[in-house]
């Protein structure tokens, strides 16, 4: 056997998907049963944790030593040394974030899903969270813009404007800056004070979708945020419950509609706790022409839990 089934947990039929499956490590349910299925696979994950989520919002003032950031706390990491404006609403990851973010990466290729891409919103944590998962599976990040939270959230935190998301001294040697975005930062930064969160969640819907229906020889794999998971998870919910006759006639593309509330935060806070830090799902396409419908993958790779944390999605 080579070196390349080794690493994988399931040995997957190129051609029966309802075969059965012999298991090399895991025991987890299986949730993609042929090679074939698995091109059709895209994973969605909400970025590891942020420093600021763990240490306050002061934390750049705790971890600060005259015009620096530097490591006080072992769990923060020790690449944040620069000047603290550069982390203004744009935190980092922890160290354990980092982990958290490799084991993920092990866990998926365990599972015998591999993503050659890493799809990924342009803020420092989703970027983090890609490059940990990219350094050993040697997948190239494509950076979308397409992919950020909505623009409302960065004004009622206080921002004037767009961080420089894609700063310079932010340089991942796997980025590949030959992508070109679904939308740029540009357009972000040109209508900061004009797009509205209703806005801003559609067009978050509209990139994950085209980028769930490329048509790819590998998995894919998203890296945003909370609210990227909840779009992926509403969007999952029409093919579930499609029997093979309604999905000419009803298709993930029908509902544009996303229910929101620009002033409800209670629901945003909601939101992040459905979809806790570095938590995982799959949206699979059905068919291979449009009108395409995408489903939900239950249990795509077991939960990963240390004491009271837990990268489980709560329902």
């Amino acid at each position: 056997m080579s070196l390349s089934k080794e690493r994988k947990s399931l040995d997957l039929d190129e051609e029966n998907e309802s075969s059965s499956t012999n298991y090399l490590r895991s025991q987890w349910t299986v949730c993609v049963k042929s090679v074939k299925m698995l091109k059709k696979v895209t994973v969605i994950m909400r970025s590891a944790e942020r420093v600021d989520r763990v240490f306050g919002s002061a934390w750049l003032q705790s971890e600060k030593y005259m015009t620096k950031i530097y490591a006080n706390d072992t769990n923060v990491p020790k690449g944040a040394t620069l000047h603290p404006h550069f982390y203004h609403f744009n935190p980092p990851i922890t160290n354990m974030g980092k982990y958290t973010s490799q084991l993920i990466g092990r866990a998926l290729r365990n599972r015998g899903i591999e993503p050659t891409v890493i799809f990924c919103s342009p803020t420092l944590r989703t970027l983090q969270t890609a490059a940990a998962i990219a350094k050993s599976t040697g997948a190239r990040i494509l950076v979308e813009p397409g992919l950020l939270e909505p623009i409302e959230w960065y004004r009622k935190a206080g921002a004037k404007q767009l961080p420089d998301f894609l700063d310079d001294v932010f340089d991942f040697p796997q980025v590949d800056k030959t992508y070109k975005p679904i939308f740029t930062m540009h357009e972000f930064s040109s209508m900061f004070e004009a797009k509205s969160q209703d806005q801003c969640i559609q067009r978050i819907m509209l990139v994950v979708k085209n980028i769930c229906v490329i048509q790819r020889d590998t998995p894919a794999l998203i890296v945003g945020h909370a609210v990227t998971m909840d779009v992926a998870s509403r969007i999952g919910q029409h093919g579930d419950t499609l029997s093979v006759e309604q999905m000419e006639d009803l298709t993930s593309y029908e509902d544009s509609t996303y229910p929101s509330d620009p002033s409800e935060q209670a629901a945003k806070l909601e939101m992040g706790v459905r979809y806790p830090p570095s938590s995982v799902m799959g949206l699979v396409r059905s068919n291979d022409s449009p009108p395409h419908v995408l489903k939900t993958v239950p249990d795509l790779i077991p939960p990963l839990s240390m004491g009271p944390f837990t990268n489980r999605i709560l329902h």
